[in-house]
């Protein structure tokens, strides 16, 4: 009950909005039917891959963002409710090398449609991870399997008022590995507040609610459900952008810890104090702006950090991610680097090609 009680507080903000009261239902709705559910840690959910930051720029921000302001198209395809008409007719593909050979593509298309008010956008990410040796229970080999997850997306956006902004994510999301499938319905929906004058914008974000409609084996699971609230502000003075977002909000304790695996290792099991539980929900970001044409990012998640970091080691820049952004006339170019921990990072790399301007 405490979880539940937690992750009210962001949206009861927005409740007190007059305007908003019939959206605000809605969220608390869906908050209510998921907060009824069983939580999960761990990695104890299906369709994990949808936590992961789809794009470069989200990756860059430490994999969670809410309200970075910003005229790339892709990260609506992680807040619908970024969704801008000035990212008409703008495609993206994105390139992306994981460890240990793993791939991930995607790709997203946005258009805005003349005398509407709202903004369309179309996405399909795939995540390969490549072929394994199939063995039985006795460690008899059968051959080879290959296993790959993939989302397609379709989404919404759209202002109302001057400084409103709303937008949803409907997606599809399959998985196959081996001779094992699975699908699933999800909905992302999110509510933007974004003050251009101030450059101020504060977005909350209720993501991955839904269910799976063909399970792997007539076990149904939990989806990576998340509530996320961040706030955004641009220096008036100085070509810097502040962001803090704070993450999976429906519930308070994150901290998982494996027990017999930290004993048998010689680990401390020691830890995990209110402050600890309060950062591991804290994301920070600052980006720095070269001209109109180059900006630079850097993130940290502090539970990346806390989740894979070596006890007794020295354990780097886990935790830390890079980006940077190259504009041109009808092209943007756009790469991040994210440390999970020494030697193993997550690189990124996109290309945006503006089909608008002639």
């Amino acid at each position: 009950m405490g979880d539940f009680l937690f992750c009210q507080v962001p949206i009861l903000i927005f409740a007190r909005m007059r305007m908003f009261r019939r959206i605000f239902l809605i969220f608390w709705g869906c908050q209510v039917a998921c907060a009824t559910m069983a939580q999960t840690l761990g990695g104890q959910s299906a369709f994990s891959f949808l936590r992961l930051p789809p794009y470069p720029l989200m990756n860059a921000l430490g994999g969670a963002n809410t309200s970075v302001i910003t005229d790339d198209p892709a990260v609506a395809a992680y807040n619908p409710a970024l969704l801008r008409s000035l990212h008409h007719g703008q495609m993206t593909a994105a390139f992306n090398a994981h460890p240990s050979g793993m791939r991930q593509l995607g790709w997203m298309m946005t258009a805005a449609p003349a005398r509407r008010a709202i903004v369309l956008s179309g996405g399909i990410d795939l995540f390969d991870y490549g072929t394994a040796t199939q063995t039985d229970a006795a460690g008899n080999v059968l051959g080879d399997f290959s296993a790959r997850d993939m989302s397609v997306r379709l989404s919404a956006g759209g202002r109302y008022l001057e400084r409103w902004y709303g937008g949803v994510n409907i997606k599809g999301a399959f998985s196959r590995y081996g001779i094992y499938r699975s699908g699933a319905v999800l909905a992302d929906v999110g509510v933007n507040y974004h003050d251009s004058a101030q450059g101020f914008q504060a977005g909350v974000l209720f993501r991955n609610m839904g269910a799976q409609w063909r399970t792997y084996d007539q076990v149904r699971e939990d989806m990576p459900f998340d509530v996320q609230l961040g706030v955004t502000k641009r220096l008036k003075y100085a070509p810097l952008q502040f962001s803090l977002t704070a993450h999976r909000l429906h519930r308070f304790d994150l901290l998982y810890r494996d027990t017999l695996f930290m004993a048998d290792n010689g680990w401390s099991g020691a830890g995990g104090g209110v402050p600890e539980k309060i950062l591991r929900h804290v994301t920070l970001a600052v980006q720095g702006f070269v001209g109109e044409r180059i900006d630079l990012a850097l993130g940290y998640s502090f539970m990346r950090r806390a989740e894979l970091s070596i006890p007794g080691a020295a354990n780097g820049m886990a935790g830390f991610s890079v980006g940077a952004g190259v504009s041109l006339r009808r092209l943007k170019f756009r790469y991040a680097r994210s440390v999970h921990r020494p030697g193993a990072a997550f690189s990124q790399f996109s290309v945006t090609a503006d089909l608008s301007r002639p």
